[in-house]
């Protein structure tokens, strides 16, 4: 269902959204969320409406009570953080503070540069909207320059396109693959 679900949404089908209501529906009706169920909802995130990915998440984060438990799912971050910047896009402040205090208070493993990488981006976009502009904008560039020197040309893109959507300023960098 997920990979219908997602291969119509980027082939512009005519069914796409038929197939994302389908999967929608489908995570709705779970009360707590697999790995496999958080993957599925990171990928097809973007595609669906703030009104539909809050009621996907509603039941499996009511029934989170210790975020810094070691064996929570690494993909609930990402999905937060997915849909913190939703939020903020939107500006819905309240949804937006709601959903930051989530993934600070989530510790994932401290030697995985994904999650290091990922926090600095989260936590640079919030400190660009709550505090220092100019160092926030600094250090998303050197990430997204460190993105492209490791060559992960696609984390790269990823936080251009997050500056785009949230009018944020950066400074393009010139994504080799």
């Amino acid at each position: 269902m997920v990979a219908t679900a997602l291969a119509s949404q980027l082939t512009q089908s005519p069914q796409r959204q038929q197939n994302l209501e389908i999967v929608q529906e489908r995570l709705k009706s779970f009360k707590q969320f697999s790995d496999n169920d958080y993957i599925a909802l990171k990928l097809l995130l973007h595609f669906m409406s703030l009104k539909d990915a809050e009621a996907v998440v509603k039941k499996p984060l009511k029934l989170l009570t210790d975020l810094k438990e070691p064996g929570l799912s690494e993909n609930l971050y990402y999905v937060c953080s997915i849909l913190y910047i939703k939020h903020l896009a939107a500006k819905q402040s309240k949804q937006t503070e709601h959903y930051y205090k989530i993934i600070d208070e989530i510790q994932l493993d401290s030697v995985d540069l994904g999650w290091k990488l990922s926090r600095q981006f989260i936590q640079n976009i919030h400190l660009y909207f709550t505090d220092d502009k100019n160092r926030a904008v600094d250090q998303i560039n050197k990430l997204s320059i460190f993105y492209n020197d490791l060559n992960l040309a696609y984390q790269s893109r990823y936080v251009a396109q997050t500056c785009r959507d949230l009018s944020t300023p950066h400074q393009e960098v010139d994504v080799t693959l």
